[in-house]
């Protein structure tokens, strides 16, 4: 007789058991479409151009978008820094139908998201034990340029804010050194004061430069859920 046991954790280990023999198999939940991919394609199926789409409708459906991966990131953050964080490294979750969610473009119901590819991450207890030298610029944080200091999970806050911003505002940069990203882009953005609607204030919270004035992700979790008023 076969006995199955299932352990749910970031994979699931299905161990079978006949004959006094035992195999381990690894088990990925099957995820849907790509964070950006999702989004751009609910943007396409709404207004068949992504140059006359909504500017409120984008915000409401990313806002709840980003809700799901927020409370990815946050999860993870209980065990560990992620440091890849970006658009394509969160899947949406499909429903128990295999389906992807349709979203209510005049609700704020959160789109789940499921955090992926783990090759940077680290453990909390190792977090001293990192070399970033692989990592994209465009999505790491200036305190890891140096490695003067331990990182902490305000890396991936930072990460985050910067996902967020790409999303939003249509920047493409991650191949951009970092001093072409602050000096160019990022830096006229936060002194712009006509970027100041709701994810203008998360995105910027989040990639202030030193890292001990960024909020955590569950001061974020919190705000996109309009638990707390700023960050």
């Amino acid at each position: 007789m076969i006995q199955i046991f299932l352990i749910k954790d970031i994979t699931t280990t299905l161990f079978l058991r006949e004959h006094r023999a035992t195999r381990m198999y690894f088990l990925l939940e099957l995820g849907g479409k790509t964070l950006e991919d999702y989004f751009y394609q609910k943007v396409l199926e709404r207004h068949g151009n992504l140059n006359t789409s909504s500017k409120k409708m984008e915000h409401l459906l990313l806002t709840n978008i980003l809700k799901g991966a927020a409370q990815a990131l946050q999860q993870f953050h209980r065990h560990g820094i992620h440091f890849d964080v970006k658009e394509n490294n969160f899947l949406v979750a499909l429903d128990e139908n295999q389906s992807e969610p349709n979203p209510d473009f005049e609700s704020n119901e959160t789109i789940l998201c499921k955090l992926i590819d783990f090759n940077f991450s680290v453990i909390s207890e190792r977090r001293h034990f990192v070399h970033t030298e692989q990592m994209l610029a465009g999505i790491k944080a200036p305190e890891l340029l140096n490695n003067l200091r331990p990182p902490t999970d305000k890396a991936d806050v930072w990460s985050f804010g910067l996902m967020a911003f790409r999303l939003f505002h249509k920047e493409y940069y991650l191949r951009m050194t970092y001093e072409d990203l602050m000096n160019n882009i990022l830096h006229p953005y936060i002194e712009n004061s006509n970027y100041n609607g709701y994810l203008d204030q998360l995105i910027k919270a989040c990639i202030r430069e030193d890292p001990v004035d960024r909020p955590t992700m569950n001061d974020v979790v919190n705000f996109l859920n309009g638990e707390i008023g700023r960050l």
